[in-house]
């Protein structure tokens, strides 16, 4: 193991230690009322008769 696989061993031992904060978030806020806002982004253009590929 070279000084750098060591370094981020040890970082990611640091980071591993303090949990998964996005687990947190999804037992914390209810997402269902975000779901329209972000199904926009997602919108597949082949629904509004679009190329799925710009031209």
């Amino acid at each position: 193991m070279n000084f750098n696989q060591f370094i981020l061993k040890e970082q990611y031992q640091k980071v591993r230690g303090l949990g998964d904060r996005l687990e947190l978030m999804k037992e914390q806020i209810d997402w269902k009322p975000f779901r329209p806002i972000v199904a926009i982004v997602f919108r597949d253009n082949k629904e509004i008769g679009l190329n799925s590929r710009p031209r």
